[in-house]
C-alpha cells in the first residue's frame, strides 16, 4: 500500500510539473532590451523610449502591471503578436484604454508611464 501511495504522489508531481510552464508563461521576464530584442509572436514593453531600457515580454493578458514591477513605467512598445491589445491606464482592465494593433513606438504623452493593465484581444 505504501509503494502504491508513493507511486500516486510521484505522478501527481510530475503532472504539475508538466503544467508548470503554461502558468509560468505569464509575464515573460523583465530585463534590458531593445526593439531588436523582441521576438515574433510576442507583445513587449519598455520603460524608456524608443524600445530602450527595462524590457516585459508575454503572450497573454497582465490585469496587473505592478505583479511584474512594471505598473505605471511603460513608454514604448511592440505588439508582434498578430492579435489586437488593451493597454489600461487602470489595473484589471479599467480606465481609458489605448487600443494597439500591429504597432511599434512610443507612447502619447497621454498613455506615457500611465498603463497598469495589458488585456490581449480586447
Amino acid at each position: 500500500m505504501r509503494s502504491a501511495s508513493i507511486l500516486s504522489t510521484a505522478v501527481a508531481a510530475t503532472a504539475l510539473v508538466a503544467i508548470q510552464p503554461a502558468v509560468t508563461a505569464h509575464a515573460g521576464t523583465v530585463s534590458a532590451g531593445s526593439y531588436a530584442a523582441c521576438s515574433a509572436g510576442w507583445f513587449c514593453a519598455w520603460d524608456g523610449p524608443d524600445g530602450t531600457g527595462r524590457e516585459i515580454r508575454t503572450q497573454v493578458s497582465i490585469p496587473d502591471l505592478n505583479t511584474v514591477g512594471m505598473d505605471n513605467q511603460i513608454s514604448s512598445l511592440w505588439n508582434r503578436t498578430g492579435v489586437g491589445w488593451c493597454a489600461y491606464l487602470e489595473p484589471h482592465y479599467r480606465g481609458p484604454a489605448l487600443r494597439i494593433g500591429d504597432w511599434m513606438g512610443s507612447l502619447p504623452p497621454s498613455a506615457d508611464n500611465a498603463i497598469s493593465s495589458l488585456r490581449r484581444g480586447c
